[in-house]
């Protein structure tokens, strides 16, 4: 269950400037972005991928507060870690590969920075 609320979390916050740009009118959902269109956005310059890297650490740092990264890690060596395991996760892993990113990135964000309790 606590995935499924912080997937959501971080679809909304990954989603909040399309949502906003979208027509009223417009009520299909679109599905989840698969990881590997992801990676490609990534390699291929785009500047959203960072962004939504970004975004993703900071909700799971400062809202939800399920990730303990260590104190002296900035945002952005964060996001290369991240980054540099969704790659690598993807080239290891069809299935995460080919399956939506935002469970990827909850899965990255796990693995680098857990929280011992």
């Amino acid at each position: 269950m606590q995935i499924r609320v912080v997937v959501a979390a971080i679809a909304m916050v990954l989603a909040a400037p399309d949502v906003l740009a979208q027509d009223s009118s417009d009520d299909d959902q679109q599905p989840q972005e698969t990881l590997t269109h992801f990676l490609s956005r990534c390699d291929a310059g785009d500047a959203d991928c960072r962004t939504e890297i970004l975004a993703g650490f900071d909700v799971a740092l400062n809202q939800m507060k399920f990730i303990c990264p260590p104190g002296d890690l900035s945002p952005d060596q964060a996001a290369d870690q991240e980054l540099k395991w969704l790659r690598n996760a993807a080239a290891a892993n069809e299935t995460l590969a080919n399956g939506g990113e935002l469970d990827a990135e909850y899965t990255a964000l796990n693995t680098l920075w857990p929280c011992d309790k």
